[in-house]
């Protein structure tokens, strides 16, 4: 009897330490597959050899998806949109479509580093244009709304406006009567001009300048309801030079008022204190802002090799471009400017950190990071690092234009183009046919010469020649499936059309 207790006891034992080192290489391989999962997802890879190596990282989108792809002229078996790993270096993309045309381009990759590539676009290769509207012999002006949703427009002299929007497959045409928001209307007629419109992001509001005879204002106009339209000029009594929408329903907005930057409410109709003092010109995104101040003679202030500035004894006139978040106490200064060359200014979000772009003699320094916090004893340069540090752009800089998500810079002088992709940090320069450019899309270009419609990426890359058109902005609908357009007649009057690009 006990020689069998002895046994089942030793039995259990046995089973306990296959139980105990079962569940040890069941935690082993998880480990295993967690740690080899990293690696793969941080872009490492058995090489020849045997060897470890670490490969760069490539999300491919496209529009439409399901292209083809071909990698240094091998065709993957994957189709977009897709994430695969890519060995360091130079690499040839193209990306084709039965019934649309191909988009190409080379693309390098960097050992750990994730390349984001979700801007290319085929076009259908069999386009109709198709009237849609009849339009006037001379409108007053012409915009369209960024996320392609609309399209704003009223004939010369008149304060009927109409409002045609392309959410659905066919337009709908609204007209607006401003007869009562306009100012100098005489006679039924607007006798002023109508510049800079800017819309809101939900399409409702459009902030407009009028411009008359002795004087300008600023007028906000809801689409909705034209009795909600608010005259800034008139409702504060103050002369605004510059007026911004600060957040999506146009609630918010920037103003800059005889150098004083200063937040209007339109909800509250009221205009806060003046935030920051001497500002000349400023960039923003929703609540921060970059801004250049006037000049004042003070110390000439140096930059010493670790960064810090100093200042000599001599003085000069300094402006100064600084960074503010609203509701501090004031901005802190992000560097000075000795001279008086044109300084130019962006402030762009991009998956989650903040990047401050600035030109200032043709050369650009972008930093990025989070928005520093204020302090009188100046801002804490330590939480900002740096993607650029006054790179040459290798052009005399006469305009500057950020894409709609803020990750491509264009710098412009007439046909000359610098762009930076701020992701990877590359630059790219590159002559165009013409210097008149809107964006098409988030990494598209476009710009209108000779009556032809060409479009390019960012980089200056798959130029193509679309279409006929005349000198007004184009747009893509949200749903990216048509192209809408101006062109004349033959009784020269205009007319909106359309091409079916996207099935």
């Amino acid at each position: 009897m006990a020689s069998r207790e002895l046994d089942i006891e030793e039995r259990r034992r046995r089973q306990a330490i296959k139980v105990i080192l079962t569940e040890i290489l069941m935690f082993l391989t998880v480990v295993v597959i967690v740690v080899v999962a990293t690696l793969i997802a941080m872009g490492f890879s058995v090489g020849k050899g045997g060897s470890i190596e670490q490969t760069g990282i490539l999300q491919l989108h496209s529009l439409p998806t399901g292209a083809t792809v071909e990698l240094d002229g091998n065709v993957l078996f994957p189709r977009t949109n897709l994430s695969r790993s890519l060995s360091e270096g130079l690499h040839q993309l193209k990306l084709s479509r039965d019934g649309y045309d191909t988009w190409e381009r080379g693309v390098r990759a960097y050992p750990g580093i994730l390349s984001r590539l979700y801007y290319p676009r085929l076009f259908l290769k069999e386009r109709q244009s198709e009237k849609m509207l009849d339009l006037a012999e001379a409108m007053e002006f012409y915009t369209v709304a960024p996320s392609g949703a609309y399209i704003l427009y009223s004939r010369e002299d008149s304060t009927k406006w109409n409002l045609v929007d392309l959410r659905g497959d066919e337009p709908r045409l609204g007209e607006l009567d401003l007869t009562e928001v306009l100012p100098d209307v005489k006679d039924d007629k607007f006798t002023g001009s109508i510049s800079d419109p800017k819309w809101s992001d939900d399409g409702r509001r459009v902030l407009v300048k009028v411009g008359l005879v002795e004087r300008a204002e600023w007028i906000l106009i809801d689409l909705k309801d034209t009795r909600e339209s608010l005259n800034l000029t008139k409702t504060f009594g103050m002369d605004f030079s510059r007026v911004e929408i600060a957040d999506g329903s146009a609630d918010q907005l920037w103003a800059l008022e005889n150098q004083h930057l200063r937040k209007v409410s339109t909800t509250a109709q009221a205009v806060s204190r003046v935030l920051l003092d001497k500002v000349t010109d400023f960039a923003f995104e929703k609540t921060n802002v970059i801004y250049l101040t006037a000049p004042v003679v003070q110390s000439v202030p140096i930059r010493v090799d670790d960064g810090r500035i100093e200042f000599l004894n001599t003085s000069r006139a300094i402006r100064q471009i600084g960074l503010y978040r609203d509701g501090e106490k004031g901005g802190s200064v992000l560097d000075y400017v000795i001279d008086d060359q044109p300084v130019f200014l962006a402030i762009t979000d991009y998956y989650g950190a903040k990047y401050f772009t600035y030109i200032v003699n043709n050369r650009v320094t972008i930093r990025y990071g989070e928005m520093p916090m204020y302090s009188p004893e100046g801002m804490n340069h330590d939480k900002l690092s740096t993607l650029l540090d006054r790179v040459d752009l290798g052009i005399a800089v006469k305009s500057f234009s950020t894409s709609p998500s803020g990750e491509f810079l264009v710098a412009m002088n007439q046909q000359n183009f610098t762009t930076i992709d701020i992701d990877m940090g590359e630059m790219f320069k590159y002559q165009a046919s013409t210097d008149e450019i809107g964006w098409l899309s988030d990494g598209m270009i476009y710009g209108i010469q000779d009556g032809r419609l060409l479009v390019w990426d960012f980089d200056g890359s798959n130029r193509r020649d679309l279409t006929k058109v005349t000198n007004y902005p184009v747009a893509i609908t949200g749903n990216g499936r048509y192209l809408y357009y101006v062109l004349a007649n033959k009784n020269g009057g205009l007319e909106l059309r359309r091409e079916r690009i996207l099935n």
